[in-house]
């Protein structure tokens, strides 16, 4: 049978307007633990329960495989089911907006549950009501920069619900909603009810409870309190709530906060809002009586995995919050942020990527995949969008091709799965993407600005040679991605590849260092030794630049890292690290800002690198083959006294200690329960 056959989209009235809650019910006959398969694609958000049983929190994932075209949720609900008549419950958030992590639609709950040959689907027949305690959004509103509202609930109003039958606005596939996909990452993982301990402190009329949580993290709030009677609204934000712009964005953004307008007497919620921070802060009115403040965790649906411990606690401790900050930035996509944007700049995640594979367990692959799709098939026309999902993609050069260079995501996926699935998929679009530059006859890149030509915050950027470098590093990968296809060579993009590497130092080379112009940039000289192209002679001078220069924010400060690595200054490397993470090891966070002063957002994805390079260079971990088939072990300790490491790859979990005197390594392979 065809997915969603008669089904229709159906809602509670017959506009959208933004902001709105409905209770979907439908009853229908089975038998305990018959085989059923539900499917639910819902604008925006929904929660599922079954008999009363809570079976799916914050389903849904936001829209943008293509601008046109949705997703759907699919799981199995056969030990819910009960004999005789059973209840599906579902509650939908409509949002209504975009952002840069989502493609506005209307409002809309398709669904079908499929048992054995008969299918219960979403029509007239099923109940709805809308949530009245649900109120609408109101000042001050979060940013415009992700999809989603303030949640403004008023207890009093809960049981007001007035059941009349759904209003069916459209058969199965029909604009806008159009062809719903298969949700392509795990439904999230969904913590347990924690309650903390906090701080407190007057605040006018009102008692401040600081809830200080374990790490920073997605989670839904949580409170029981006994109220009197007409107590002004509580109000529930995060330490996050307020979050500055980045370098040269002096702006200040709101993130999302919920109010909470109690009923007389016991109040014991999950507000069903999801927010993010590394404190939960509450004001309550006076007199208020508290009996518990918590929340419960939201995240992507993997493990972290990976570890990574020395005999030096700062760059332990920079591992944790590398991590921290990669699994922070992931939800329904790669984020740069979760305080101001969310959006997935493929520059940042490119930084990600090569984490995810030494840091994460291998369902945090399929986020890589939904990214690379994302990156291709949200295009606009030859544009490859440096931020998609969502309607303010945009082209960053810069970014797009760092995404697609010999350093970029679908070659380190590729290394570390061996699936050429996407770069099948993907290889023409990149190819017209390349070939949008033009190149001089003396092997300079002609500049294309995009809608931002940006490489790096901050000063002393050499333009001419990173462009030129991360075009070539491009050119670079595309020709490799041909001879994984064993696809033969593309002659125009071998000319202009052939044509920058026989002219690069001539064109930039000086006595000091690569440069265009007057001043040399640790960055743009970082990438020049990445495309390969520098000889052993000139390596004394680039050394002096990549330790003496100190231009990059943590972006493309990996990128300079990496190039010391490729020299063979690994304990230069290890020393710059150290001395430029200083201020972000040693502050209060458990993750890496975006700057390495206090500019911009305290949690920020660009800044991990030094997670895949410590496990790269100091572990000496890394696969030699695609889908570590075969791998490496070649650890440099430099002045440290043992190194300890675990990579869980796709062969299994590789482990390996290192002393001074001697390595021991060890792989458990994946089909081994320890």
């Amino acid at each position: 049978m065809a997915i969603f056959e008669n089904a229709k989209w159906i809602w509670g009235e017959t506009d959208s307007t933004p902001n709105r809650w409905f209770l979907f019910c439908r009853d229908f006959p089975a038998m305990h633990r018959e085989h059923a398969i539900i499917r639910i694609g819902a604008e925006n958000k929904y929660w599922l329960y079954i008999n009363g049983i809570e079976t799916v929190v914050y389903g849904g994932l936001n829209r943008g495989p293509t601008p046109e075209n949705g997703y759907y949720d699919e799981l199995e609900i056969g030990d819910f089911l009960q004999d005789g008549n059973n209840r599906i419950e579902l509650i939908v958030w409509y949002w209504g907006n975009g952002g840069r992590n989502n493609w506005p639609c209307e409002a809309g709950l398709l669904f079908e549950l499929e048992i054995g040959d008969r299918k219960i689907i979403s029509d007239q027949n099923c109940l709805v009501s809308a949530l009245p305690a649900f109120l609408p959004d109101c000042p001050p509103l979060p940013s415009h920069l992700y999809g989603g509202h303030n949640l403004i609930y008023d207890a009093q109003k809960e049981n007001d619900l007035c059941f009349s039958n759904s209003i069916e606005k459209s058969c199965y596939p029909a604009s806008p909603w159009n062809t719903l996909e298969k949700r392509s990452i795990p439904l999230f993982r969904i913590g347990e009810p924690t309650s903390l301990s906090f701080k407190t402190e007057e605040d006018g009329e009102y008692m401040r409870y600081t809830l200080h949580l374990p790490y920073a993290m997605h989670c839904f709030p949580r409170l029981h309190i006994q109220a009197s009677a007409d107590i002004p609204p509580i109000h529930i934000c995060t330490d996050r709530y307020l979050v500055n712009g980045g370098p040269g964005d002096p702006g200040q953004y709101r993130a999302h906060r919920a109010e909470y307008r109690a009923k007389p007497g016991e109040n014991s919620t999950e507000l069903r809002i999801v927010l993010y921070g590394e404190a939960l802060i509450f004001r309550i009115p006076k007199g208020t009586k508290i009996f518990e403040l918590g929340y419960r965790e939201i995240g992507y649906d993997c493990d972290l995995a990976g570890s990574f411990s020395c005999s030096d606690p700062q760059l332990n401790q920079l591992y944790q919050k590398c991590a921290r900050t990669l699994y922070v930035c992931m939800m329904d996509n790669f984020m740069d942020c979760p305080d101001r944007e969310r959006g997935q700049w493929i520059g940042d995640v490119s930084t990600q990527v090569p984490q995810v594979f030494y840091a994460l367990s291998r369902s945090a692959d399929r986020l890589v995949e939904k990214a690379m799709s994302d990156f291709i098939r949200c295009r606009n026309g030859k544009i490859l969008c440096g931020n998609v999902p969502g309607p303010h993609r945009s082209e960053l050069p810069s970014q797009s091709l760092n995404a697609i260079s010999e350093h970029g995501i679908f070659l380190t996926y590729y290394e570390n799965t061996g699936n050429s699935a996407y770069i099948a998929h993907s290889i023409s679009a990149i190819r017209d993407y390349l070939l949008l530059w033009k190149v001089a006859a003396n092997g300079t890149v002609i500049p294309r600005t995009g809608d931002w030509q940006w490489y790096d915050h901050g000063y002393n950027q050499d333009k001419p040679l990173l462009e030129t470098s991360f075009y070539f590093l491009a050119l670079k990968g595309f020709q490799k991605m041909l001879s994984i296809l064993s696809q033969p060579n593309d002659i125009e993009i071998q000319t202009r590849f052939l044509l920058i590497k026989e002219n690069f130092d001539r064109n930039y080379w000086k006595k000091d260092g690569y440069r265009s112009g007057d001043f040399l940039d640790d960055r743009a000289n970082a990438l020049a030794v990445l495309t390969g192209i520098p000889q052993k002679d000139s390596f004394s001078i680039l050394r002096n630049v990549l330790i003496d220069i100190r231009n990059s924010t943590p972006y493309m400060e990996g990128y300079v890292l990496e190039a010391l690595a490729k020299i063979g200054e690994i304990p230069a490397m290890l020393k710059r690290m150290k001395e430029r993470y200083c201020s972000l090891i040693s502050n209060e966070n458990t993750t890496l800002w975006e700057d390495f002063y206090t500019l911009g957002t305290k949690n920020h994805a660009w800044s991990g690198a030094p997670l895949t390079l410590l496990i790269k260079y100091i572990a000496g971990i890394f696969p030699s083959k695609p889908g570590w088939n075969d791998y490496k072990i070649q650890p440099t300790l430099c002045d440290l006294s043992f190194v300890n490491a675990i990579v869980p790859t796709l062969i299994g979990t590789v482990e390996m200690t290192a002393n001074q005197h001697e390595c021991m390594c060890s792989v458990i392979p994946n089909n081994i329960v320890v």
